[in-house]
């Protein structure tokens, strides 16, 4: 009995200090809601809202202490919406989820937008795959038919510069070497003597790619980032001329490239074309932010 009639005297003694404890929390709560409505509003008007006095208020806020009636008057705003400064937030959040729902409409439709032009591009490359499938093969076989025509023609040419000489008369023209090669499309990375006559037209094209790139080696180490970029830029444009219009296959491949490779080789020089634009882009505003902030000292 004694256990039980000391709790209920504790209980009744903790309770008026957590009825105060919730009570203080209350007022200091709608005191914070009054400062903030009087902030935005001003007094008078801040009292027309609540629906008392202009003294009221006042009274109120300098004496941090709410009347009943002030109290009531809060609570009621609080449950509307807790005054001007909430009403601004509740419109901000209003204004940023139609915002947000306006961009997910648009995503949508252009993820849609998106998925249609790939599939047309994806039915167009299939297309181009299948006639290259058909041609491809024709027009590499052709290639090699010249080239081979052309090697025929320099040997039989050779042979009667051959005759001649041995019959005792001048020889028109020196006879021409042409190295024996397997793969006639493979581009070697040194040159070779009589190379000209397997590689035809493309052969000029070659020999530039070759001194390109040669440069391009050295000046990654030792040159200006603008000069390796431009060198650069060149290299790969003359590397998509030798695939796509010669249809050759470049070091260090040792077999030629099939139609789906030189696609391939294609599409990956074409976005390192447009990596390096990007990148020259840069390295001139790079440049020029040096030369205005050495007061044009400064030289690449």
């Amino acid at each position: 009995m004694s256990g039980s009639g000391e709790r209920d005297t504790d209980e009744l003694d903790l309770a008026p200090e957590s009825g105060r404890s919730v009570e203080e929390l209350r007022d200091l709560r709608l005191l914070a809601l009054l400062r903030d409505l009087v902030g935005t509003e001003g007094g008078e008007r801040a009292a027309a809202v609540l629906g008392v006095s202009y003294r009221t208020v006042s009274r109120a806020v300098e004496s941090d202490r709410l009347t009943p009636r002030m109290a009531i008057a809060l609570e009621r705003l609080l449950l509307l919406g807790g005054g001007a400064a909430a009403a601004r937030e509740r419109e901000r959040m209003d204004a940023l989820e139609r915002r947000v729902g306006e961009v997910a409409d648009g995503l949508r439709e252009a993820m849609d937008r998106i998925d249609a032009v790939g599939a047309e591009v994806a039915a167009v490359r299939e297309g181009v795959v299948t006639v290259g499938e058909e041609h491809g093969e024709q027009a590499q076989a052709m290639r090699l038919m010249e080239r081979r025509l052309a090697g025929l023609e320099a040997v039989r040419q050779g042979s009667d510069a051959a005759s001649a000489a041995a019959e005792g008369e001048q020889p028109g023209e020196r006879p021409r070497y042409v190295p024996s090669r397997r793969y006639p499309q493979l581009v070697t990375k040194e040159a070779e003597e009589g190379e000209e006559h397997v590689y035809g037209e493309a052969a000029p094209v070659i020999v530039e790619w070759r001194g390109t790139y040669a440069e391009m080696m050295r000046l990654v180490k030792t040159g200006p980032p603008l000069r390796c970029n431009a060198v650069n830029e060149r290299r790969l444009e003359l590397e998509v001329a030798l695939i796509e219009e010669h249809g050759l296959t470049l070091p260090p491949a040792r077999y030629p490239w099939s139609l789906y490779d030189r696609q391939e080789q294609l599409w990956n020089r074409r976005q390192l074309l447009q990596l390096n634009r990007r990148e020259r882009g840069r390295l001139v505003r790079r440049k020029w932010l040096l030369r205005l902030l050495t007061l044009g000292f400064w030289w690449e």
